[in-house]
């Protein structure tokens, strides 16, 4: 699990903590933005979502995400980022 410290290292920038329903029950992620992407990450499964930022809107491209899945540690996290040159 990394930590929002640990992301914030990276260069990302924390935007806020998400809250998302999904059944049965609510989910949390915390938020990250950097360049024109924006970044969620689930603690509790380590399931992280990236996303290109619409530059007008500053609203997440939904129907573009460019990465989902979990994220074992930071090592994993970095060649993510390195991989998408994020």
């Amino acid at each position: 699990m990394l930590t929002k410290e640990e992301i914030e290292i990276e260069g990302l920038k924390y935007v806020k903590i998400a809250y998302y329903w999904n059944a049965p029950e609510r989910v949390m992620s915390l938020s990250f933005s950097k360049g024109n992407h924006w970044i969620a990450y689930n603690q509790e499964t380590t399931i992280m979502t990236i996303v290109p930022i619409d530059p007008v809107k500053e609203d997440p491209y939904w129907e573009q995400v460019r990465f989902i899945g979990k994220i074992a540690n930071l090592d994993d996290f970095r060649t993510i980022l390195r991989i998408l040159e994020i």
